[in-house]
């Protein structure tokens, strides 16, 4: 949902944040590379409308190193939850 809303966002001349998905952290460190550091890291699931309530946003992730931990603490915390 949140993506299809920044595409409405952008399609009425707003400018919006890209995001981009990865479903690992191999992935996500490639994009990071590509786009620059620091990036932020959201959980993806219809189930969770709330991230940051649920624990599911990790902010100001400044190298490869500090990606990787928090993609892993995602996966773990939220691997069941869809």
């Amino acid at each position: 949902m949140e993506h299809e809303s920044k595409v409405i966002l952008e399609n009425f001349g707003f400018e919006v944040i890209h995001a981009y998905f990865a479903s690992s952290a191999d992935e996500a460190a490639r994009i990071a590379e590509k786009i620059g550091y620091p990036v932020v890291l959201k959980v993806l699931s219809k189930e969770i409308i709330h991230k940051s309530d649920a624990g599911g946003v990790k902010l100001n992730l400044r190298d490869e190193k500090s990606l990787r931990l928090a993609f892993q603490e995602l996966e773990l915390a939220f691997r069941d939850r869809g």
